[in-house]
């Protein structure tokens, strides 16, 4: 490798480090194998399995484990009895104020048969809910994935981001799967800029070689 490449190459990993600013999830997709760097709240029962480990004691027929990526994921029993079933994951990042982030995750209920499971879902951060909502989940569907945009505000270098999912409607106990967790850094026009640059210069390179 000759000493222009070697620049190149340092130029294109500090913009890797411009894109990624601060904002890192620790265990986001809980392959640990447990909820290593999260506080779990709620009354749901819960655990981390490898991908297609049964979920038993529900109400959905061969419900299971579903991992987005990775070999694990978290399940978590929910359903709307009286007191209704959560459960909650929280952790500390660091943020820039000013900059945009994005947090979002992903769940869904795996199983055979027929069946169909309304849930809700929020995303808080420092106590602010800017995205909440709920969806159905029908037989087998796989994953649904919110997420939202957030601005840190000014003097702001530390958020508490909190991620929550209730149980569905109809009272029986269904085998939630909850993978890939995100609050990562909205990229910056500066960023994306500086990241093209050694990209581009690599490519002119290669077109004099040749």
């Amino acid at each position: 490798m000759t000493q222009r490449h070697i620049k190149l190459v340092a130029l294109l990993a500090l913009s890797l480090c411009a894109l990624r600013t601060h904002a890192a999830l620790v265990n986001p997709s809980f392959e640990t194998g447990d909820t290593t760097g999260w506080t779990i709240g709620g009354n749901a029962e819960y655990g981390v399995a490898l991908n297609n480990t049964p979920i038993t004691g529900t109400a959905i027929t061969d419900n299971y484990v579903r991992a987005i990526s990775g070999s694990y994921a978290l399940w978590a029993k929910l359903s709307t009895t009286v007191p209704p079933t959560t459960i909650s994951f929280s952790q500390v990042v660091d943020v820039v104020p000013g900059t945009g982030y994005f947090p979002g995750f992903s769940y869904g209920v795996l199983g055979s048969g027929s069946f169909s499971r309304t849930s809700s879902f929020s995303i808080t951060i420092n106590g602010f809910t800017p995205f909440s909502g709920g969806g159905t989940i029908g037989g087998g569907s796989g994953y649904q994935s919110p997420g939202t945009s957030w601005v840190a505000p000014a003097n702001v270098t530390t958020a508490t981001v909190t991620y929550q999912l209730s149980g569905s409607t109809n009272g029986n106990l269904a085998g939630f799967s909850v993978d890939n967790f995100i609050f990562q850094p909205v990229p910056e026009p500066i960023a994306v800029s500086l990241l093209l640059v050694p990209l581009y210069l690599l490519g002119t390179r290669r077109i004099r070689l040749h």
